[in-house]
């Protein structure tokens, strides 16, 4: 029957599309942070912070001043869009930069995080860090980078790697810091670019559950059409 048939196509869309959206990665969801991207040319909706040789947001592709000669010639490197920000850091003497934005969060689980690069021409020690009200969280990296290892060399938007970590919050004011650093007592520059704060979305699971209830639906009522042939035969 064209009801039943136009019945299951529109149970398998719902149902397909719902599992579209859960594979959507974090950072393209909605983001709760001020500028993440920096598409303004600098850094308004940010605090910035740390000891450093020198930090600012520039233009893809804009040589970074304060580098070791060490790395070469060392450029800005967006991950998406035309600007990203930057830090010249030398982790041995403690240096960095805070980026920080304070927010009012309503109770539940997010998931946060940025794209790190290092366009030079060798590796470099990595000390990166996120704090939630100044609690330290769990820090994963994609690729995979075990915690203190060398930073890789990345000169795409492709080869960036994301920091990546996730807390529960009570709700109210909170404080979200993340920490940039690397190299060890030469100074490297630094990129980090499309930073993410954003909640997981229950409503997805519970429309695949409804999209699955309707494929459940479809599978029954075609399964009582067959038996009616069946007893009419």
């Amino acid at each position: 029957m064209p009801y039943s048939n136009s019945f299951k196509i529109s149970s398998l869309s719902i149902a397909a599309a719902v599992i579209l959206a859960a594979l959507v990665p974090a950072h393209a969801k909605l983001n709760l942070l001020v500028n993440p991207g920096f598409e303004t040319g600098n850094f308004a909706g940010w605090t910035v912070g740390g000891t450093n040789g020198g930090s600012g947001v520039a233009l893809s592709g804009t040589v970074i001043p304060g580098t070791d000669p060490l790395f070469g010639t060392v450029r800005v490197l967006a991950h998406s869009g035309d600007f990203a920000a930057f830090g010249v850091t030398a982790a041995t003497f403690g240096e960095s930069l805070t980026l920080s934005q304070t927010l009012n969060l309503a109770p539940g689980h997010y998931d946060l995080g940025y794209f790190m690069g290092n366009d030079s021409s060798s590796e470099i020690g990595q000390s990166v860090g996120i704090t939630v009200n100044g609690t330290p969280l769990t820090i994963a990296f994609n690729p995979q980078l075990a915690f203190g290892s060398n930073f890789p060399i990345t000169t795409t938007a492709a080869e960036m790697v994301e920091v990546t970590s996730r807390f529960s919050s009570a709700g109210g004011p909170t404080t979200i810091e993340f920490d940039i650093s690397g190299s060890g007592t030469a100074r490297a520059g630094i990129s980090a670019d499309d930073f993410f704060l954003v909640v997981p979305e229950p409503s997805t699971w519970a429309m695949m559950l409804l999209g699955f209830a309707g494929l459940g639906f479809a599978g029954y009522r075609s399964t009582r059409r067959r038996a009616a042939v069946g007893l009419r035969a």
